[in-house]
């Protein structure tokens, strides 16, 4: 399933990202016009086609869109709100394929194939698999936990470490 939201640092990215690999589904970043499904933010025009568009508004609190949307794209909020909190499917096999980008492709048990120790990390969201292994997939397999900020001011994102108490992570000032 492609993910096209405009914000890889938000929740909902992460949450899309969890939801595809419990149900057995790929992430896959490489062909956002072939899909049968797209997951976006609010800017769903270029993905208008065959496909089912789920669209997020990337409200904070994670509230719905306030106009009516065209067919053929579904509001994700609306949506999500109507279902149990729940799956009762079948989980996916360790060899399914999980993750496809330009430079990887991964299975199920790659995406925990993770090191580390459990640490509080600061992150600056720069792109989709930075964001999801430092962001998502560390935090979960260590037991750690993320703070995620936006910003380019290096004074600023140190404060921000410091109160957090958040180790500053080579993607936190923008280092690859």
């Amino acid at each position: 399933m492609p993910l096209a939201l405009e914000a890889p640092g938000h929740w909902l990215t992460a949450v899309w990202q969890m939801a595809c690999w419990q149900v057995g589904a790929t992430v896959d970043l490489t062909d956002l016009r072939g899909p049968l499904t797209v997951v976006t933010g609010p800017n769903w025009g270029p993905y208008l086609g065959p496909q089912d568009i789920y669209a997020c508004a990337l409200h904070p609190l994670g509230f719905g869109f306030s106009e009516p949307l065209p067919r053929g794209v579904i509001d994700y909020s609306v949506e999500v709100r109507s279902q149990p909190d729940t799956y009762l499917g079948a989980s996916p096999g360790p060899h399914e394929l999980a993750w496809v980008d330009q430079a990887r492709t991964l299975t199920q048990s790659d995406l925990v194939a993770v090191t580390g120790r459990a640490s509080r990390l600061q992150l600056r969201p720069t792109d989709p698999w930075t964001t999801c292994r430092q962001g998502v997939l560390h935090a979960l397999v260590t037991g750690g936990s993320v703070v995620v900020v936006v910003g380019e001011n290096d004074e600023v994102l140190r404060r921000i470490a410091a109160e957090e108490r958040a180790l500053m992570t080579d993607h936190t000032m923008g280092c690859e």
